[in-house]
């Protein structure tokens, strides 16, 4: 009671709230013994004054009256000069923060899954949040049917509107008696929508809305969050979720730097049984009657050593069916081989038969679009001795059946080789049957007597005039140094010098000393570089990149030339740290386009290294290969445009994700790079060929003849990019699908959630972070309320206009007053 009559008395009364921990009085005009020294002299002064005054006063009044007369009148002037010294009080006080409580609710399409039950718990956590029994009562020994059929029609987002409107856990209403709560719902950063700004707090604010999310992006929204609440006082984030994040930011790495504590209310069951098409991998380009691999990535849970059938569709047709044995719970890999038998752009469907107790038929099959070519690509392959490129080279290209190959190999006995296997030829053919191929791998040859001016001009004539593509392998002494000034030396995308001969000495030396193949930003591109062959993202494709082995050779480039792309660079010694070569690191691989043909450039020959890490693949080599002559040789092989080439970062992509569209645009007429502004380009539906968006294409600094551009298709369907104004024979085609990512994986992602609870609680709050399942969250109050911050703060108020200082100074000059009066005083 008395220290609320001391707050009063000092005009205080706000502070009544709050819990005050410590005060003390700072005089603001009192900051420097100067000012200090000032106000000492005037009130000495003053004093002086007074006694003075009071000395001349008449006799009858007594001394002793006159003295407390004097010290009256001394403390009123003292009073006042407090009052110039300009007094703050300043305050310690703490309190609990009332803040503000988000409910974010995950409105994604997996939140309208219906549950598959399997475990008791489970289906007595859901019982609990849909109101079927009480939230502390057991399970019943059977249940009763209502019931049963009320778990099964009943999805995540029933639940949630349940426990939101379940008087015994009175969620809203408790949380509203100590903060200001909002109910927001989410699936992408750009759908986060504040609900109870519509209808306020009514427990059936959820009634009316729809689970339709294509994606969740929780780490996005996290950060959403943040920002849309920067500067508000959050007291904590209650988040119901299944916890499928499955695009945008990791959500751990949003959570690590969220403003809050973060409840999570892990909706769904944790372990479901299901069966799913994880990815499927098959090559774009397939040629008919050709057996092709296509692999399929399994994921089962529950269904150990159950049998299923793997069934391929190629446009609506059945061309393959497959029985698969399931192993342990995870992920298996099966090889299903089709051929198809018709040319022609077609949508392969890879589908698993659905399986009973499954949580999710939705995930069961996959889909790519694939285009069947009629024919092979002639490849003829010229080398001077069977080194280790050639071999494998050799041995890949053999057996794929995609290539008509023919050798013509520089050694003694040549015509028996030539004589006993049909794949080897006697001599490098003339004009006419030179032009029949559609790609040339040149390897290591001397330039001798071998040769004829007209065999070099030919192979000139068969890239730039032809439209043909060629494979320039550099080896130790001959190529590229031999062919100095020759017709071959245009073709080549590098500027280098010749190099020393390579001795005994030289190759025991270059044994030892490994360095790193590198990728480029346009390497992490470029279809020709895809070890995966398309089948995941360029970071995934750039990590098998860095598992190749160190390459121990190279032929040193000065710079690449004008208008080529860089797809491989040497990286220096593994683990070796420090500035880059002066003029940057010398080019491994360079591509370019010459005249109307394609250009492949080695500057190393041990590609063949490719085969040995096992986390690449038993194939990884082959398709390099493979990929490389299709590169150079299937445009020549279906009359595609020979001066413009457009490319995409990968055929199908999910709707609203942007596409990177780039071209590489030749002149007409001289076919060097083509530099303008900007290049007009249209995206067609791919089965009419109307136009849908018209766009510029703009120049890619430093790349002359290079065009870039960003786009995002609005609708799902099959689309081609054209530059009609400049070739319509150029065209990519791509596919835009709704992305199924809420399909793949039916569980609750409980464990998430527990890191993501861990991550928002600050070291010693003296509370344990947890995820709660559905019957838990009666519990988030309680835990709130002791997970409260206490706020701790310096507060100042100045007193020159306290009750205190005015009740002073009157009641001395009033008792001063009084007192003259009582002593017959003026």
């Amino acid at each position: 009671m008395m220290e609320r009559l001391w707050w009063h008395f000092l005009g205080m009364e706000r502070l009544l709230e709050t819990d005050v921990e410590g005060w003390s009085i700072r005089w603001s005009r009192l900051e420097t013994p100067f000012q200090a020294l000032l106000l000492a002299l005037a009130f000495g002064a003053a004093c002086y004054a007074v006694r003075w005054f009071y000395c001349h006063e008449p006799a009858y009044c007594s001394r002793p009256r006159k003295r407390l007369l004097a010290v009256l009148r001394s403390l009123a002037f003292l009073v006042l000069l407090a009052v110039l010294a300009g007094p703050v009080l300043e305050l310690t006080k703490s309190g609990a923060m009332r803040g503000k409580v988000l409910i974010l609710v995950d409105v994604s399409q997996s939140m309208e899954r219906q549950e598959r039950f399997t475990q008791p718990n489970d289906k007595r956590v859901a019982a609990r949040a849909l109101g079927l029994i009480g939230m502390s009562e057991p399970a019943p020994a059977e249940w009763p049917a209502r019931i049963e059929e009320r778990l099964i029609l009943a999805t995540r987002l029933d639940q949630v509107r349940s426990l939101l409107k379940d008087p015994q856990v009175a969620l809203l209403s408790r949380l509203e008696k100590e903060h200001e709560v909002e109910v927001w719902t989410f699936s992408s950063a750009a759908e986060l929508r504040n609900r109870s700004a519509e209808r306020g707090l009514d427990p059936g604010l959820l009634d009316d809305v729809q689970a339709v999310g294509v994606a969740t992006e929780l780490g996005n929204v996290l950060r959403e969050v943040a920002r849309r609440t920067k500067g508000q006082s959050l007291a904590g984030v209650i988040l119901f979720t299944d916890g499928a994040s499955n695009r945008g930011e990791d959500p751990l790495s949003a959570a690590e730097e969220f403003p809050a504590r973060i409840y999570p209310v892990g909706i769904g069951v944790p372990l479901a049984r299901d069966i799913s098409v994880g990815s499927i991998f098959l090559e774009s380009k397939l040629f008919r009657d050709d057996a092709a691999p296509l692999y399929v990535r399994l994921r089962q849970r529950g269904f150990a050593g159950q049998r299923c059938q793997i069934v391929v569709t190629l446009g609506g047709e059945e061309v393959a069916r497959q029985a698969v044995t399931l192993g342990e719970d995870g992920e298996q890999t099966e090889v299903v081989r089709l051929r198809p038998k018709r040319p022609g752009r077609f949508p392969v469907r890879v589908e698993i038969e659905p399986v009973s107790g499954e949580s999710e038929p939705g995930n069961n099959a996959r889909e790519k679009e694939v285009e069947i070519l009629d024919g092979k690509l002639n490849v003829l392959l010229v080398e001077s001795e069977p080194r280790w490129e050639f071999r494998y080279l050799f041995n890949g290209l053999r057996r794929d059946r995609r290539v008509a190959l023919r050798v013509l190999l520089r050694v003694p006995d040549l015509p028996r080789l030539a004589a006993s296997d049909p794949v080897f030829i006697r001599e490098f053919p003339q004009r006419e049957r030179l032009f029949r191929y559609d790609a040339l791998v040149f390897g290591n040859l001397p330039n001798d007597a071998f040769w004829t001016a007209e065999d070099l001009e030919n192979i000139h004539r068969f890239v730039a005039s032809e439209g043909g593509g060629v494979w320039l392998i550099a080896g130790r002494n001959h190529f590229p140094d031999a062919y100095k000034a020759s017709p071959l030396e245009w073709l080549i995308p590098v500027e280098y010098e010749r190099q020393p001969e390579v001795g005994p000495a030289d190759e025991m030396r270059s044994t030892t000393d490994g360095f790193r193949p590198v990728l480029t930003p346009e390497g992490r591109r470029h279809p020709i570089m895809r070890l995966d062959g398309g089948a995941g993202t360029e970071e995934e494709n750039a990590g098998r990149w860095e598992l190749v082995p160190d390459f121990h050779w190279y032929h040193k480039a000065l710079r690449p030339k004008l208008g080529a792309a860089v797809l491989l660079v040497h990286g220096g010694r593994r683990g070796e740290t420090g500035p880059p070569p002066r003029g940057g690191p010398s080019p491994l691989l360079v591509t370019a386009q010459v005249g109307r043909g394609r250009v492949l450039y080695s500057a190393v020959e041990e590609f063949w290294r490719l085969r040995f890490p096992i986390e690449l693949g038993p194939d990884a080599l082959d398709r390099f290969h493979a990929q490389a002559v299709q590169y150079l040789g299937l445009r020549h092989a279906m009359g595609g445009s020979p001066r413009v080439e457009i490319t995409t970062d990968g055929d199908e992509f999910p709707l609203g994700d942007p596409i990177e569209v780039t071209a590489r645009v030749l002149d007409p007429e001289t076919y060097e790079p083509r530099v303008v502004e900007r290049i007009p380009a249209e995206l067609l539906r791919a089965a009419d060929d109307r136009a849908v968006q018209s766009f510029e294409l703009l120049p890619v600094p430093n790349q002359p003849g290079m065009y870039r551009n960003v786009l995002t298709p609005a609708e799902e369907g099959a689309y081609r990019f054209t530059l009609r104004s400049e070739d319509a024979a150029a065209y990519k085609d791509i596919r835009v699908r709704i992305p199924r990512l809420e399909n793949e994986s039916p569980e609750m992602k409980f464990e998430l959630l527990e890191k993501l609870a861990k991550a928002t609680c600050p070291p010693g709050s003296g509370t344990t972070a947890r995820a709660y399942r559905a019957d838990q969250v009666g519990e988030i109050p309680a835990e709130m309320r002791a997970a409260r911050r206490r706020l701790v703060s310096r507060v100042e108020d100045p007193l020159w206009d306290a009750p205190v200082l005015l009740a002073c100074f009157v009641l001395c000059c009033g008792a001063e007053w009084l007192l003259r009066k009582w002593s017959d005083l003026c």
